[in-house]
């Protein structure tokens, strides 16, 4: 994977490429930041941060892959390599928890992040994110409860924290809440087209068919982020 001499200057540039990338918060944007992480790694591969970096795009990306089996068992093999920072890195924890998620082993992506709060490493607002999402999904509501509540306190989230508050809220049977969550999201990122998506849902159940034909015609305008997991869900509300 990587060249025999490390060249850090190259590989410092290629993993602050996939950062801006990264940052833009779409899905294409996100393949393309993947590259860059690789680009990284084979340019330098001990100590570098992109590692971490890739788990995580990686992880995130599972589900729009062709082939997931595949694509599971390359994120599973850099978790391997990434053993010894189980409790140091905190994009690594991320990355992994979510994988576990995303393969539905949600009490191993909680140990993970458990053992990784014990180290008392710094904690994200995504890392909080995921790990609401798999004590959902593990039927934890007592301490997804307690997370959500750290979650809502923080002020400007990811896109993908909005989302999984919505979810807890649906799960907590607050409907208008959920809602208002999502409308809040959208405030930040109104061309995330995870959230126009979930919006789109809400507003089908509620009625409110003008407001309705507005969200799909702008997931429209921005082709749902090129995803083809936003693609299918979008065809789904059109009808096709």
């Amino acid at each position: 994977m990587t060249q025999e001499f490390e060249d850090k200057a190259s590989a410092g540039a290629a993993l602050s490429r996939g950062r801006d990338l990264y940052a833009k918060n779409t899905y294409l944007n996100r393949v393309l930041a993947s590259d860059q992480y690789v680009l990284s790694l084979q340019k330098q591969f001990s100590n570098n941060e992109a590692l971490g970096e890739l788990i995580l795009t990686y992880s995130e990306m599972l589900e729009e892959s062709k082939d997931t089996k595949q694509a599971a068992n390359t994120i599973y093999k850099l978790i391997q390599l990434s053993e010894n920072k189980m409790l140091t890195d905190l994009n690594v924890v991320t990355g992994t928890a979510l994988f576990y998620g995303r393969i539905g082993k949600y009490q191993t992506g909680i140990n993970v992040v458990k053992n990784y709060l014990r180290a008392k490493g710094p904690i994200s607002s995504k890392l909080l994110a995921y790990d609401l999402d798999l004590l959902i999904n593990a039927g934890d509501l007592v301490e997804s409860r307690k997370v959500y509540t750290k979650l809502k306190e923080i002020p400007k989230k990811p896109f993908e924290a909005y989302y999984y508050l919505a979810h807890f809220n649906e799960v907590d049977d607050q409907q208008a809440e959920a809602q208002n969550t999502i409308e809040e999201g959208l405030k930040y990122y109104p061309n995330s087209a995870m959230l126009l998506l979930k919006y789109a849902d809400y507003l089908f159940k509620n009625q409110n068919q003008k407001k309705y034909e507005e969200i799909l015609n702008k997931c429209k305008q921005i082709n749902v982020e090129d995803s083809p997991v936003n693609l299918a869900k979008f065809y789904y509300h059109m009808g096709l």
